[in-house]
């Protein structure tokens, strides 16, 4: 299953994606492997610093904005290469923007 919402606010796209929720949830217990990248990865948090509203609570943990005072690790196009084939991959373009405004906290770092 692929979660990926690459731009867009994360309280309307939290609230779009709960009627997932419940297929999400499924496809986790079953050990199905869930590729989830930018916002898509921050909606399966608990909560995110930028919206009041909450993410899927899928995961514990929230998504924090990278400090003003730390330079931002990379922000611009860039290429990436899939070394192996997974159909997780499947139809995803070598190239994308990439900007790291946010990390994510977990509540468990085990």
């Amino acid at each position: 299953m692929k979660i990926d919402y690459c731009a867009g606010n994360f309280k309307s796209e939290a609230k779009r994606l709960r009627s997932l929720k419940e297929k999400i949830i499924r496809c986790m217990k079953s050990g199905t492997p869930i590729l989830s990248t930018s916002l898509g990865m921050h909606l399966l948090f608990e909560k995110n610093r930028e919206a009041v509203d909450k993410g899927l609570r899928l995961l514990g943990g929230e998504c924090l904005r990278i400090l003003e005072d730390v330079k931002i690790p990379h922000t611009s196009w860039n290429n990436f290469y899939i070394i192996f084939n997974n159909e997780l991959l499947n139809g995803i373009d070598e190239k994308d923007y990439f900007v790291h405004g946010y990390y994510v906290k977990p509540e468990d770092t085990n």
